[in-house]
């Protein structure tokens, strides 16, 4: 499991990443392709990158237990004396 803040540094580096696929895309590449292809080009470079960061994401909070809100099964949370509540 990689400690937070090694995520958080590898989300920044994937930002980081993207802002540079960017401006090469919108400089560089563009003087010599055509605008569709630079468009594919600037989403298509990083996103190998953003499923890695999400798979990792999807294992630690695996591991740690928790669960999306949205997931259906999903225990709401107890109220006082162990009771269970409306929201």
């Amino acid at each position: 499991m990689l400690k937070p803040s090694v995520t958080f540094v590898l989300w920044i580096a994937i930002a980081l990443f993207i802002v540079v696929n960017d401006v090469v895309g919108d400089t560089w590449i563009a003087a010599t392709l055509t605008v569709r292809t630079v468009e594919w080009y600037k989403v298509l470079v990083p996103l190998p990158y953003v499923i890695l960061m999400s798979i990792i994401h999807a294992r630690r909070t695996a591991e740690d237990g928790r669960t999306h809100v949205g997931s259906l099964d999903h225990d709401p949370p107890r109220h006082a004396a162990g009771q269970g509540g409306h929201y």
